[in-house]
């Protein structure tokens, strides 16, 4: 019966029957009521932040890259630059893919060195291909003097469709294809070699151009016989070992009696 028992007082009488309810309209006026503690969970950056700490010095990731298909060409390095709104092509890649007409276009490129290009034209929904996965794109045509070494330059819409998430401190870049994740990693994509099935050999030619110098600057073509030991007559050692043959012979001068 107690609990049904409702009990109505003026505010005034209220407080003073209460201690607790006097202390807490107190606080109340004077704007000192203590909200409830909750507990917030911060990042390590906020923290150093808060706490006035610096961050680990890194250096710079280099080129974000990924391997594209257009066609029957394979573009290894295609660049992924979010500071790009368009996707951009050469025109000697354009050619070499078969396109010879372009629509016309009236944009303008203008580039971080505040150089102004006019695009050849545009080619649309071009089907670039990442594994399994067509995705449309339209790439601005661009006449250049000189291929560049990573011709594709895929910008903000492409990356947009393909929903890549970017991850610089690791260097990944991750594309959700529909269901399907594929991931480019830097450091294999770009240390893979850009051309296969080829081998190149780089001979160190420094020790054979030094004995070529020394050889020819001699002062005295004798100089070198004379100095080199023997069998050891570098790079002129055939015409060295003519001279030595001359010195080894000496006609034979008979006495003459007057």
């Amino acid at each position: 019966m107690l609990k049904d028992l409702t009990v109505k007082l003026p505010l005034v009488d209220a407080v003073q029957m209460v201690p607790a309810l006097k202390r807490y309209m107190k606080e109340l006026v004077a704007g000192n009521v203590v909200e409830e503690e909750n507990v917030m969970i911060v990042t390590k950056e906020c923290n150093a932040i808060l706490q006035n700490k610096v961050l680990t010095k890194k250096g710079d990731p280099g080129r974000f890259v990924i391997s594209v298909k257009i066609g029957p060409m394979t573009f290894a390095c295609s660049l992924c630059d979010l500071g790009s709104s368009v996707n951009l092509m050469p025109y000697s890649v354009a050619k070499r893919l078969g396109f010879t007409k372009f629509k016309p276009t009236k944009i303008s490129l203008v580039f971080a060195d505040r150089l102004t290009k006019l695009p050849v034209g545009i080619i649309e929904d071009l089907h670039v291909r990442i594994g399994d996965t067509l995705i449309p794109a339209d790439f601005v045509v661009l006449e250049l003097d000189e291929e560049p070494k990573d011709p594709l330059i895929l910008g903000r819409a492409f990356l947009c469709i393909a929903r890549a998430i970017i991850d610089v401190e690791e260097g990944i870049i991750d594309l959700r294809l529909g269901d399907m994740v594929v991931r480019f990693e830097m450091n294999k994509l770009l240390k893979k070699p850009m051309i296969d099935g080829q081998t190149f050999v780089i001979d160190d030619g420094i020790e054979i151009a030094g004995e070529v110098t020394e050889e020819i600057l001699a002062n005295d073509p004798l100089e070198v016989d004379l100095t080199k030991a023997e069998g050891v007559h570098g790079f002129l050692s055939e015409d060295i070992e003519d001279f030595a043959k001359m010195l080894d012979s000496s006609l034979r001068v008979e006495k003459m009696v007057a």
